[in-house]
């Protein structure tokens, strides 16, 4: 049983089925002032933490986080990020970023991951952290740009859209 708000016949229209939530993932992206809806994040705007922890929200979108997913990278097999709806309580999206030493921007809830990019499609996602801290795992935040970007190669933190390669095409006959 599907139900989808009331829909014209007159055109077309999809709709998806998929067997898990499709967020969208992160990746690491060359920083470019033109895909700051996709790269402007806030970080740890909200009271109750000290400086250097909390949320990582998109600008463009406050009520979505940065999220360590239940998805893995395919290529790393580890956690991917995601944004997903922002949630006070959840601990897989209070991060704190050491700026000040080794610039790890590490899970709060289990300081043994930290975000890091890998691989050739250069998707961000939850790794161990290295210790040092390794240049694809170092991070600097910009706020008045919003950016995170890495050390690495000075590329940005960027959602992607959601990928429908689990979606399920049916047809509706009306």
């Amino acid at each position: 049983h599907v139900k989808t708000p009331a829909l014209g016949t007159s055109s077309s229209f999809e709709v998806e089925l998929s067997p898990e939530p499709q967020f969208p993932r992160i990746a690491m992206r060359p920083c470019a002032q033109a895909l700051a809806a996709v790269q402007a994040f806030d970080f740890g705007v909200e009271q109750g933490y000290p400086s250097g922890i909390g949320h990582i929200s998109l600008r463009a979108e406050p009520h979505l986080c940065i999220t360590v997913g239940d998805r893995k990278d395919p290529a790393s097999g580890m956690p991917t990020l995601e944004l997903q709806p922002c949630n006070a309580l959840a601990a897989r999206q209070v991060w704190e970023l050491d700026d000040a030493g080794a610039h790890g921007l590490r899970l709060r809830s289990d300081p043994r991951l930290c975000a890091g990019a890998g691989g050739a499609n250069r998707t961000a996602g939850a790794r161990s952290c290295h210790h040092p801290v390794s240049a694809n795992q170092q991070f600097r935040y910009s706020g008045s740009s919003g950016a995170f970007f890495t050390l690495l190669d000075g590329s940005c933190l960027t959602v992607l859209r959601p990928l429908p390669s689990s979606a399920t095409p049916i047809e509706v006959l009306v």
